[in-house]
């Protein structure tokens, strides 16, 4: 006979801290963002330092659509971290790998970048930030196959996992 042992109803605490930490650091970069697109005069900080002071009107609805992206990668860590939206984790089962890839690519842009400020500001960010969302995304995937259990525990009722 099998034993039968309850199963945790959330995520892993470990899985939803690097969600908050992803959240943590992305939170400057959000703040930045707007206060650019608000006119503060920190344009040599960004995009390779290209525009020296306020940034142009074109480039200000710029940062406002980068602080939204940088929104929309937080919520998609919380919702698979299952920090929001309980339930909907597999809405974003793939979104996760593109927040991962999204950082990835941050990441390089901020090692390439010419501006030795924006690498100094930017780059701990957005490395904490492709850390952060890799665990989640390997953290809820393991879940994920280990969940594959779950639907040969159902005969012994809801919430148990059958350990063999």
């Amino acid at each position: 006979m099998a034993v039968v042992h309850k199963a945790p109803p959330q995520m892993p605490m470990a899985v939803a801290r690097a969600a908050i930490v992803f959240c943590v650091a992305v939170a400057p970069p959000v703040v930045f963002q707007l206060l650019l697109a608000l006119g503060a005069p920190w344009g040599a900080l960004t995009m390779g330092g290209i525009n020296p002071g306020q940034l142009p009107p074109a480039m200000r609805l710029n940062a406002v659509l980068s602080a939204l992206i940088l929104c929309g990668t937080a919520l998609v860590v919380c919702v698979r971290a299952g920090l929001v939206l309980p339930g909907r984790q597999d809405a974003v089962r793939r979104s996760i790998w593109a927040v991962v890839l999204f950082c990835v690519l941050e990441v390089v842009l901020h090692v390439l970048t010419p501006s030795y400020w924006e690498r100094v500001l930017w780059l701990p960010c957005v490395s904490i930030m492709l850390v952060a969302s890799s665990y989640v995304a390997m953290g809820t995937m393991r879940r994920a196959v280990n969940g594959g259990h779950e639907a040969q525990a159902e005969s012994a009722g809801p919430g148990y996992v059958q350990v063999h």
